[in-house]
């Protein structure tokens, strides 16, 4: 639908592992600041299986739509005007699959997550308002070579859905097809858009091992067939493993490289993935099975520098691999990146530098979501967000801009910024105004950094304290 970059989101969420209630609103760039065990990547995980849910089943008011359109192949229903009759009962319906999901996003037991509440709030008003002047599409494929099935089509200016049944679908399914797309246009979700990408804190060792991780589990499932071991239990085993969804899921990516890179176009994105090869001083490659390696940038006058495997490489280059090939073939506009910690093994000026790149990434039209506990990450940030927003002495802002390499394609406004923090058990807002992020999180520890460097120092190095 092209409109996510205009789509703010809001939810509340209570009694989810250490989070005991907050809300956030995701906007262009949502930032969760706040100490570690505090509930940061339990949140970002919830919104990853929101956003990428496709399991909403047995909407209210679906069924004689999927009557209709089983009897004639062809049919138009009022969006509108079912959801001013259905909204209330969709909306319930959505909570209440994203909370049975739970389990299952996290890979952990049902009890943990008896008393989560997840709410969206959301009105049917500025849903409507939204997406009426927007052109939406759906499509529904079945099997690998993805046959398509079933399509949708909106037009601007209309609230009248299209339907055409390209193969006849048992009702079950089909009722499943409809509450989808439905799910899809709350979300303001097109047929083109992706679903959101993760790529979670514990990438340098998945971009290390995935590999290994892959064959082993085809190993045993050889040796399990070969030997007559019990199936079943190896296969509940093996499949059983404790992954939460997104890393389970950014396993999976890691092992369809080489059928992502396979005839994919270089990406609107491309010039950003070069400033990743500059953060990270060379190039990666993956060859056919998937391996990745890395090769450093040749010194001038130099010898050819060597191609080495990741392993090789500097902790940047692992921590970055993942966020490079995105933006060179995946990334489109009006995506969702989800990043926990950016600033992962980075070096204080490197942190800056991926700072300026994720706000290139939102004015170029990507929505990010990320988790951080870097102090330097949200200074510069605030730096960008200063720039952008005062009108001041435009010589003066141009001289700062050459004098620091800062360009004015990530220069940003408060508007674009939700930031929050976690702190005792509650997720609460920051102030975003025109000097920034007043992030006090980090602000109280560098004052206690500098309170207790100075008492040592002066108290007793020097000795100027009482006896």
């Amino acid at each position: 639908m092209s409109n996510q970059g205009n789509t703010a989101w809001t939810f509340s969420i209570k009694n989810l592992g250490n989070l005991e209630e907050g809300k956030i609103e995701v906007k262009p760039l949502t930032l969760l600041c706040g100490p570690n065990n505090t509930g940061k990547t339990w949140v970002m995980y919830t919104l990853y299986g929101f956003l990428n849910n496709r399991d909403i089943n047995n909407l209210t008011g679906v069924d004689q739509i999927v009557i209709s359109l089983k009897e004639n192949g062809l049919w138009e229903f009022d969006l509108e005007e079912w959801l001013n009759e259905n909204f209330k009962n969709t909306l319930k319906s959505i909570e209440k699959t994203i909370k049975h999901k739970l389990p299952s996003i996290f890979n952990s037991e049902n009890s943990l997550f008896e008393n989560s509440v997840f709410s969206w709030e959301v009105s049917l008003k500025d849903i409507i308002e939204r997406n009426k002047s927007e052109h939406f599409e759906f499509e529904f494929s079945l099997g690998s070579k993805q046959i398509p099935a079933f399509k949708a089509l909106k037009e601007k200016d209309s609230h009248i859905i299209s339907m055409t049944l390209i193969k006849d679908l048992p009702k079950e399914i089909l009722s499943d097809v409809i509450s989808s797309l439905i799910y899809d246009y709350l979300l303001g979700k097109n047929a083109q858009d992706q679903t959101a990408f993760l790529i979670p804190a514990e990438r340098n060792g998945l971009h290390l091992f995935y590999r290994e991780l892959s064959s082993r589990r085809t190993a045993l499932l050889h040796h399990a067939s070969r030997d007559e071991l019990d199936l079943h239990l190896l296969l509940k085993d093996v499949l059983g493993s404790k992954y939460a969804k997104p890393i389970a899921d950014y396993i999976d990516w890691l092992n369809d490289l080489t059928n992502i890179k396979k005839g994919a176009e270089k990406t609107k994105y491309h010039d950003l993935a070069e400033e990743v090869k500059k953060l990270i001083g060379g190039k990666y490659n993956i060859d056919a099975e998937g391996n990745i390696t890395f090769v450093p940038k040749k010194k001038r006058g130099g010898p050819t520098a060597p191609k080495m495997d990741l392993h090789l490489s500097s902790s940047t280059a692992k921590s970055l691999f993942g966020l490079w090939f995105y933006l060179e073939y995946q990334a489109k506009e009006n995506s969702i990146l989800m990043i926990d910690e950016p600033e992962l093994n980075l070096h204080p000026s490197n942190q800056r530098l991926v700072a300026r790149l994720i706000a290139k990434m939102v004015n170029k039209g990507l929505k990010i979501v990320i988790s951080t506990h870097s102090d330097y990450f949200v200074r510069e940030l605030n730096s960008l967000i200063m720039l952008g927003e005062n009108n001041g002495n435009q010589v003066v802002k141009n001289q700062i801009l050459k004098k620091y390499s800062i360009d004015n394609e990530s220069l940003l406004t408060k508007d674009q910024i939700g930031a929050y923090v976690f702190e005792c058990g509650l997720l609460k807002s920051m102030e975003v105004n025109q000097e920034g992020i007043i992030a006090t999180t980090f602000d109280e520890q560098i004052n206690l950094l500098n309170d207790s460097s100075d008492d040592i120092y002066y108290s007793y190095v020097l000795g100027e304290g009482s006896e």
